[in-house]
């Protein structure tokens, strides 16, 4: 099949790329500067100069583009949008009810919340996947160790600049109202307290301080909005108090492109590259932490399965579909307090072959059941039989 494939400068491109061309395709990716996701017509015009150079019978992105479909609609050719960012607002677009489009959803709880929105003829529930091909190229299979170098990582964002941090003319019962809800928010795993929190009273205080501009006929609510901005300042608050205590007892390395003074007695690795950098951090860290952001509220988020794709060992907080889809204590080990994250650092920090055996044994799985080999063909089966 010839695919034209976009290409946004995302980080998988490559792998994706590659992938499809390893299970027979002809792919040509193409790059096209967007300056209005919802309507740009020069875009269009280059897109549909893509098009008709060669008979692509398939428009193939990672995220999803109103744009894009416009033109697969137009052209009538199957478009395919794997979702991996969230949240992700212009899966509320129009144009999401085109019937060119199949868009993949890697978190169960947002699949049944756009199935509720009558999407339900062309969206797909589908985990994220990494290329363990070319991880195993880089670093070999695990066992082989590269020499464990850090005791401890974190690779990602403080978020410190998250909107709500610049909300700063909010009135202090409202705000201490929030930094309470989100206190709380920040000790529960596998649930989220945000919908019920914002009452139509409490909805009705925000709009009257906090302006969010929502596009022309989208499907989404400001209340929808207000919970992804609260989200991810509480991504933010927990990340900083989970990495304080880390460092107050262990040797930490992050590596962000945050404030890293924000978390005291923790060495800074600085910021490492997707493809050529990060997979031997994991590798070669005894324990690499994950803490996945609160707007995924079930799914498996990517940084999980790029630890565990690279051979690390992964230590991450609970999160529903890791739980179902991994064995914990026997993949991957997860935490459920602060209390219990410190508690298995330091168990592991001690028992090497344990630790090196679930590392062994979290690769062995993504490689069965996550690699991009097994679920592009999952996709491209969904869609063409």
């Amino acid at each position: 099949m010839k695919i034209l494939y976009y290409d946004w400068n995302e980080n998988s491109s490559d792998d994706m790329i590659e992938t499809l061309t390893y299970l027979g395709h002809y792919v040509k990716s193409v790059h096209i500067d967007i300056i209005d996701y919802n309507e740009d017509d020069s875009f269009c015009y280059e897109l549909e100069k893509e098009l008709k150079k060669e008979g692509f019978g398939l428009i193939f992105s990672f995220d999803f583009f109103p744009v894009i479909s416009r033109v697969a609609m137009k052209h009538e050719i199957p478009y395919i949008s794997w979702i991996y960012d969230m949240p992700h607002i212009t899966l509320y677009s129009p144009e999401v009810k085109n019937e060119v489009n199949h868009i993949f959803i890697f978190d169960y709880d947002l699949y049944l919340k756009l199935m509720e929105k009558g999407y339900s003829s062309h969206l797909y529930y589908m985990p994220l996947g990494v290329n363990v091909n070319r991880l195993k190229d880089m670093l070999g299979k695990p066992p082989a160790l590269l020499g464990e170098t850090f005791e401890v990582s974190f690779v990602g964002s403080l978020y410190e600049g998250c909107l709500y941090n610049k909300i700063n003319y909010m009135p202090e019962y409202l705000k201490g109202y929030f930094d309470g809800v989100i206190n709380a928010q920040s000790q529960i795993y596998g649930a989220n307290i945000f919908d019920r929190s914002i009452t139509p009273d409490i909805l009705n205080e925000l709009e009257k301080w906090v302006k969010l501009e929502i596009p022309r006929n989208y499907d989404v609510t400001s209340k929808e909005l207000f919970i992804d901005m609260i989200n991810q300042k509480c991504t933010s608050m927990e990340r900083i108090g989970l990495l304080t205590a880390v460092a107050a007892k262990y040797p930490l390395t992050l590596f962000t492109g945050s404030n890293p003074g924000l978390i005291p007695n923790a060495g800074n690795g600085g910021t490492v590259t997707y493809d050529r950098d990060m997979p031997g951090v994991f590798r070669t860290s005894k324990i690499n932490i994950n803490i996945t952001l609160r707007s995924i509220t079930s799914g498996i988020p990517l940084r999980a399965l790029d630890i565990m794709g690279a051979g690390g060992f992964l230590l991450s907080n609970w999160q529903p579909e890791l739980a179902e889809n991994f064995t914990d204590g026997r993949d991957l080990v997860l935490f459920e307090s602060t209390e219990d994250m410190l508690k298995k650092i330091d168990y592991y920090l001690k028992h090497d072959s344990e630790r090196n055996m679930i590392a062994c044994n979290g690769y062995e799985r993504v490689e069965k059941y996550f690699s991009y080999e097994v679920q592009v063909k999952k996709i491209l089966s969904e869609v063409f039989s």
